[in-house]
């Protein structure tokens, strides 16, 4: 496997360019070629986008009687049905896929 270097720019914390020169492997190249074609991404943008969205905390998730629901850390407040129902009587509920029908 031959490895080839990229070289990328990309703004540094002073708005200024930084350049990089990234290698990577084969395949590595061919997974990030695809995936700029297919978003009309930089390699820049492409790299800066999978970046941070690996650091990007996941949704924690458990289960409550077989349903899928947030796991909420316990200084956050849960959205109650009747803050829901609120929301929706009073038209600033943002799209109602049901509304209109």
């Amino acid at each position: 496997m031959c490895e080839q270097p990229r070289t990328l720019y990309s703004p540094s914390l002073h708005n200024t360019f930084m350049r990089t020169t990234v290698t990577l492997n084969d395949d590595v190249a061919a997974i990030a070629k695809r995936y700029t074609e297919s978003r009309e991404l930089s390699l820049s943008k492409a790299i800066a986008e999978l970046i941070v969205r690996a650091t990007r905390r996941a949704a924690r998730i458990k289960y409550v009687d077989g349903l899928p629901v947030f796991d909420l850390p316990k200084s956050e407040q849960p959205i109650t049905s009747e803050q829901v129902k609120a929301l929706e009587s009073d038209g600033e509920g943002g799209h109602s896929p049901t509304r209109g029908r």
